[in-house]
This record gives structure tokens, sequence and C-alpha cells, in this order.
């Protein structure tokens, strides 16, 4: 009974680091799903409609990185941003739903915990796509302590000031 405890923790673990880590992707995940799944009943077969499949979720993914690069205005940035957070928001919910469903009795409890779990994933969504390029004429240092710094329109090359 321990160890199945045990095991139960570190599957909901995994897939909690699984779900956090590539919420990001939920948009180009649909849109590759959806676009298979078009291109299988139009009679392409499962090798070429997971092709169509994998080709229209990069291409989503790499629309949507252009966007939020060619965004000037951080209200821009903020639009593409939403577009991205959305979808990690609703699988965010159902994924949590399908986990409250297992222990929870009570619909209004799950309903109340499948909003607050869909809500958890898209802050980690909106942090994550944040922190994807800064805006222009703000530089990036690499690494976990990243630390914007407001370039000095003179000097181009020179290290910032402390």
């Amino acid at each position: 009974m321990f160890l199945a405890l045990i095991l139960s923790g570190g599957a909901f673990a995994l897939i909690a680091w699984l779900v956090f880590n590539f919420s990001v992707y939920a948009l180009p995940f649909f849109v590759g799903i959806t676009a298979a799944k078009l291109a299988h009943d139009s009679g392409a077969g499962l090798i070429g409609a997971g092709l169509v499949g994998i080709v229209a979720g990069g291409l989503s993914a790499g629309l949507g990185q252009f966007a939020f690069g060619a965004a000037k205005s951080v209200t821009g940035r903020i639009a593409v941003i939403a577009v991205f957070v959305a979808p990690a928001a609703v699988a965010g919910y159902f994924l949590t739903y399908g986990i409250a469903q297992l222990c929870t009795p009570a619909e209004g409890w799950r309903q109340v915990f499948s909003v607050i779990g869909g809500g958890i994933i898209a802050a980690v969504a909106f942090g994550r796509l944040t922190t994807l390029a800064p805006l222009p004429g703000w530089r990036c240092g690499h690494g976990l302590d990243a630390v914007h710094v407001r370039r000095d329109p003179g000097s181009r090359d020179k290290p910032p000031r402390s």
C-alpha cells in the first residue's frame, strides 16, 4: 500500500512536470492534431496525416514566435501570448477535471478545482511565454539569473553600468 502511494505521487509529479513544461505548446499541439485529423479524414492515410500534423504544428509554433518577435509593443505581445495561453488554460482545466473526477465526489468541487488548475496552468504558460524575448532596446543575460538591462543608445558594445 505504501509503495503504491509513493508510485502514485511520483506519477502525479511527473504529469505535473510535463504539463508545466509543455503548456506553452498546447496551441501548436491542438493545431497539429486538428490538421492531422482533417488530413486523415480526407484520405491522406496515417503517415500522410502524421506528416501534415507535424508540419502544421511546427508552422503554428514558428508563426507564433515570429509574431511575438515582430510585435514591438507590449500590447501586441500580450495579444500573441493570449492566443497561446488560452489553449493551455483549457488543457489545464480538463487535466485537473480528470484528476478531480478520480478523488472528488461532488461536482461543484470538481469544477472549483478544475478552474483553479486551469488558471494555474495558464499562469505558468503566461510566465514562460513572457520570458521568450526581451522588448526592443532591452538586453537579456543568459541563464537563470537573466536580468533585463536598459541599453544605452550611445554605446552598443559597452557592458552595462552597475
